[in-house]
Protein backbone atom coordinates (compact mmCIF):
# COMPACT_ATOMS: atom_id res chain seq x y z
CA UNK A 1 0.00 0.00 0.00
CA UNK A 2 1.31 3.45 -0.93
CA UNK A 3 0.87 6.53 1.30
CA UNK A 4 1.16 10.20 0.31
CA UNK A 5 1.00 11.62 3.83
CA UNK A 6 4.66 12.69 3.86
CA UNK A 7 4.26 14.82 0.73
CA UNK A 8 1.91 17.32 2.40
CA UNK A 9 2.96 16.97 6.02
CA UNK A 10 4.58 20.38 6.56
CA UNK A 11 3.67 23.17 4.15
CA UNK A 12 4.69 26.03 6.50
CA UNK A 13 8.08 27.57 5.75
CA UNK A 14 10.70 27.11 8.44
CA UNK A 15 12.06 29.99 10.49
CA UNK A 16 15.63 30.96 9.62
CA UNK A 17 18.25 31.91 12.21
CA UNK A 18 19.06 35.61 12.44
CA UNK A 19 20.31 38.14 14.95
CA UNK A 20 18.70 41.38 16.18
CA UNK A 21 21.13 44.15 15.20
CA UNK A 22 18.91 47.18 15.89
CA UNK A 23 15.75 47.79 17.92
CA UNK A 24 13.94 51.08 18.45
CA UNK A 25 10.83 51.56 20.54
CA UNK A 26 8.79 54.70 21.13
CA UNK A 27 5.40 55.46 22.63
CA UNK A 28 3.20 58.50 22.92
CA UNK A 29 3.34 61.74 20.99
CA UNK A 30 5.67 64.33 22.45
CA UNK A 31 5.29 64.20 26.24
CA UNK A 32 1.85 62.53 26.15
CA UNK A 33 2.01 58.97 27.52
CA UNK A 34 0.49 56.18 25.47
CA UNK A 35 -0.42 52.52 25.90
CA UNK A 36 0.74 51.92 22.31
CA UNK A 37 4.34 51.27 21.37
CA UNK A 38 5.84 51.73 17.88
CA UNK A 39 8.74 49.33 17.38
CA UNK A 40 11.25 48.97 14.55
CA UNK A 41 13.53 45.93 14.47
CA UNK A 42 16.41 45.06 12.13
CA UNK A 43 17.43 41.42 11.78
CA UNK A 44 20.67 40.30 10.14
CA UNK A 45 21.28 36.92 8.50
CA UNK A 46 24.76 36.76 7.00
CA UNK A 47 25.17 39.84 4.81
CA UNK A 48 21.39 40.44 4.51
CA UNK A 49 19.49 42.85 6.78
CA UNK A 50 15.71 43.17 7.07
CA UNK A 51 13.95 46.04 8.87
CA UNK A 52 10.31 45.96 9.84
CA UNK A 53 7.98 47.85 12.16
CA UNK A 54 4.89 47.15 14.20
CA UNK A 55 2.61 48.94 16.64
CA UNK A 56 1.43 47.05 19.70
CA UNK A 57 -0.28 47.62 23.06
CA UNK A 58 2.38 47.77 25.80
CA UNK A 59 0.57 45.13 27.88
CA UNK A 60 0.81 42.62 25.00
CA UNK A 61 4.50 43.01 24.18
CA UNK A 62 7.35 44.53 26.10
CA UNK A 63 10.46 45.83 24.28
CA UNK A 64 12.63 43.51 26.40
CA UNK A 65 11.33 40.65 24.20
CA UNK A 66 13.76 41.85 21.49
CA UNK A 67 17.34 42.67 22.49
CA UNK A 68 20.21 43.78 20.24
CA UNK A 69 22.64 40.88 19.85
CA UNK A 70 19.96 38.27 20.55
CA UNK A 71 19.55 35.33 18.16
CA UNK A 72 16.04 35.13 16.74
CA UNK A 73 14.05 32.99 14.35
CA UNK A 74 12.57 34.85 11.39
CA UNK A 75 10.87 34.32 8.07
CA UNK A 76 9.48 36.58 5.37
CA UNK A 77 5.88 36.19 4.28
CA UNK A 78 4.76 38.66 1.61
CA UNK A 79 5.59 42.12 2.95
CA UNK A 80 5.84 40.94 6.58
CA UNK A 81 8.77 39.87 8.74
CA UNK A 82 7.63 37.17 11.17
CA UNK A 83 9.80 36.88 14.30
CA UNK A 84 9.92 34.04 16.80
CA UNK A 85 11.37 35.04 20.18
CA UNK A 86 13.32 32.71 22.48
CA UNK A 87 10.21 32.04 24.58
CA UNK A 88 8.17 31.03 21.49
CA UNK A 89 6.21 34.28 21.03
CA UNK A 90 5.61 35.31 17.43
CA UNK A 91 5.65 38.92 16.25
CA UNK A 92 4.34 40.01 12.85
CA UNK A 93 5.97 43.21 11.57
CA UNK A 94 5.50 45.05 8.29
CA UNK A 95 8.65 45.38 6.20
CA UNK A 96 10.00 48.93 5.97
CA UNK A 97 9.81 50.52 2.53
CA UNK A 98 11.88 53.18 0.82
CA UNK A 99 9.75 55.47 -1.36
CA UNK A 100 9.56 58.99 -2.69
CA UNK A 101 7.58 61.42 -0.51
CA UNK A 102 7.21 65.03 -1.65
CA UNK A 103 10.08 64.55 -4.09
CA UNK A 104 12.46 63.19 -1.40
CA UNK A 105 13.55 59.66 -0.60
CA UNK A 106 11.99 58.49 2.68
CA UNK A 107 11.71 55.33 4.75
CA UNK A 108 8.19 54.32 5.80
CA UNK A 109 8.10 51.97 8.75
CA UNK A 110 5.31 51.17 11.25
CA UNK A 111 3.24 54.08 9.95
CA UNK A 112 6.05 56.59 10.48
CA UNK A 113 7.92 58.36 7.69
CA UNK A 114 11.54 59.40 8.15
CA UNK A 115 13.89 61.29 5.85
CA UNK A 116 17.66 60.77 5.73
CA UNK A 117 19.77 63.70 6.91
Amino acid sequence: MFSLIGLWGNDKPEFRAGRVVKFESSSGIGDAPSVWSRNIVTVQDGSEQYSAGYVVHVLVHHPKDLVVGQDIGYRISGNHLLLKTADGKQIKAEMCKVRMVAGRQATVCAGETSFPN
